[in-house]
């Protein structure tokens, strides 16, 4: 918060050489008008949209999937529930938002990526409005400039549902900008819209009645917007307490007396050191590129704090104080709950808190010149253009980011469901009741893109319907109606396989094990014939099984062309492992089967013919 006064304008009546001078060595040139500084935003968020290249802004995921399933097949929604999450009860950015747009995320995806970029821009602009009163046009646009160039709003802004964090941000500063505009019961609708998109929002509450106190309206008017605070959080609260007999649950607690986790005090450094770099864009950076912008914002941070300190620095010294002091706590206070959540972490979790840095700092540096706060806008920007981006292929393992759900595993997430989706509209329109969906070779850590079975049910309109993966004894002897692959040295990213294709690998298998090879020979070539495409891990998975086969004949020479055949045309799978143990182990070659088997049982735990092996080769008891 900062006094209406701004730092460029000197009290009625005070007595002082200074302005006259200034006046006097002031350049002719006349300011920037204050559209000019407004160009910040749309500048910025042009550069926030490069940094988007490589995603697929607005395409449902994970959470996604639980909120449309809801609004697909509960009639009436229920506005005290938490719309099928796990935790919270959040009706504004939950039931509201997605009544809104969720029923155009399928089709026309981009339509909730633009509403996202104009909450943030709105962001952007509340803050400028909310700085400038105290610190001028040029800080303020630095200020705005660096909240649209902020790295993790990339996640916000790409998942529809990041609105829930871009909304709480939204309101919780409306709420402020509206308390110091002397709008106490706008800045209280303001906030509880924000507590109501998610708790974080929360942190606007005890600004209201200390705005109205620093700006010195009077007892009347701190002792209103107390109550209109203290309305809020009763309103809150007490529907909090409705939504917990409606389902609605909380995150459980941690004890650590239990020994389940470190005590609060011991998981703030770690805490801290993720969440600092985290709201200056960091997160991600090379150790160099990281190291020079961090040097960079201190030599800045240095030359401003030298400069405020000054004697002719007063005015300015008082207007930058309040947001420096008020946005460092807004920022330390509000990351405090997500202790709870370490080791698991996600920097977009921090979006309202880090919005106190994004004011704290280019208020400092801005007050002192505004080139130390031209200094911030382009470190945000640099380091929000080499940030990581997503590959153009579906990798088979997700890249070692800071955040659990990052940009790029985001978009990693949307192409592995969006692939799915594509590939069963096109080759399979329908699905009869009650019927199941398999797939192979899902990209790791990739099955909760589709939280269970609800996308699957939400494509086809039925929640009848189960997508489960294919693999051990199960899939050999459970009915699926199709199946998918997913492909990843595509495109295509993936690939259908039809319930008959599937059924006669099934009965291949069956006549294997009793050794009637011929005849699974034969299903394996029915399979083979009546796929539309001839790579891919189900494709490999047949060819495998004919090297098996072959192997079981006795005829290691083409059981060995087999499998590195299954390899060059599918994905890699357990039993092209398993396979190449057998081989290396009848050669007397242990150490080739043991890291085979390694192999093996790092891409499928449970392969019953890589542990049986494993004991054979003394690896197991």
């Amino acid at each position: 918060m900062a006094r209406s006064r701004p730092i460029d304008r000197a009290r009625p009546g005070a007595r002082s050489a200074a302005p006259a001078r200034e006046a006097r060595t002031a350049p002719s040139r006349p300011p920037l008008p204050a559209w000019a500084w407004l160009l910040a935003i749309p500048l910025a968020l042009v550069a926030f949209v490069v940094a988007l290249r490589g995603g697929h802004p607005g395409t449902p995921v994970i959470d996604d999937y639980s909120f449309l399933h809801f609004l697909q097949f509960r009639r009436p929604l229920d506005w005290f529930d938490s719309m099928g999450a796990t935790y919270y009860w959040r009706p504004v950015s939950r039931q509201l938002y997605f009544s809104l747009v969720g029923r155009t995320l399928i089709g026309a995806p981009w339509l909730a990526a633009t509403v996202h970029a104009a909450l943030l821009a709105a962001t952007a602009w509340i803050a400028y409005r909310l700085v400038h009163r105290g610190l001028g046009a040029p800080v303020a646009a630095c200020v705005a400039a660096g909240i649209a160039l902020a790295e993790p709003a990339r996640v916000l802004v790409a998942w529809p549902s990041g609105a829930q964090h871009l909304l709480a941000g939204l309101f919780a500063l409306l709420a402020v900008h509206e308390a110091r505009a002397g709008r106490s019961w706008t800045a209280a609708a303001a906030a509880l819209a924000g507590v109501l998109s998610h708790e974080s929002a929360a942190l606007a509450l005890p600004l209201l009645p200390l705005a109205a106190w620093y700006d010195r309206r009077g007892p009347r008017a701190v002792a209103i917007s107390a109550a209109a605070a203290a309305t809020v959080a009763a309103v809150w609260a007490a529907g909090y307490r409705v939504a917990l007999q409606h389902g609605v649950t909380l995150p459980p607690s941690h004890p650590a007396a239990a020994g389940a986790t470190p005590p609060l005090a011991a998981r703030l450094p770690g805490l801290y050191a993720r969440a600092v770099p985290a709201a200056l864009n960091l997160e991600d950076l090379h150790d160099a590129l990281r190291a020079f912008v961090v040097v960079v914002l201190a030599i800045a941070a240095a030359v401003a704090i030298a400069r405020l300190a000054g004697r002719g620095a007063a005015a300015r010294r008082r207007a930058a104080l309040p947001f420096v002091v008020a946005g460092v706590v807004w920022f330390a206070a509000g990351v405090l709950p997500l202790a709870v959540l370490l080791p698991d972490w996600n920097e977009w979790r921090a979006w309202t808190p880090a919005l106190g840095v994004a004011i704290a700092a280019p208020a400092l540096l801005g007050a002192a010149s505004p080139w130390l706060g031209a200094t911030w806008v382009a470190m945000r920007l640099a380091a929000l253009l080499v940030a990581p981006t997503p590959p153009p292929i579906i990798t088979r393992e997700p890249q070692p980011l800071g955040s659990h759900v990052s940009f790029v595993q985001l978009a990693r997430l949307q192409m592995t469901a969006e692939a799915a989706r594509t590939i069963l509209a096109s080759k399979v329109p329908s699905l009869p009741p009650h019927a199941t969906v398999c797939y192979w070779q899902m990209p790791r850590i990739a099955e909760f893109a589709f939280q269970d079975s609800r996308a699957l049910q939400v494509w086809y309109r039925d929640t009848t319907l189960t997508w489960s993966r294919f693999g051990g004894q199960r899939g050999l002897t459970t009915p699926y109606a199709a199946g998918v692959e997913f492909i990843m040295d595509g495109p295509p990213w993936s690939a259908a396989v039809s319930g008959p294709v599937i059924d006669a690998y099934q009965r291949a298998a069956a006549l294997s094990v009793r050794d009637r090879l011929a005849e699974s020979d034969s299903l394996l070539d029915v399979a083979i014939a009546g796929l539309d495409h001839d790579r891919g891990p189900f494709v490999g998975t047949l060819v495998v099984n004919l090297a098996l086969n072959a192997y079981r004949r006795g005829d290691a020479v083409h059981a060995d062309s087999l499998n590195e055949r299954a390899l060059a045309i599918g994905a890699e799978t357990s039993s092209y492992w398993v396979l190449r143990a057998v081989r290396d182990a009848d050669r007397g070659e242990l150490d080739k089967a043991r890291a085979a088997v390694t192999r093996a049982l790092e891409l499928e735990a449970g392969n019953a013919g890589a542990l049986q092996l494993a004991r054979q080769l003394g690896m197991t008891p």
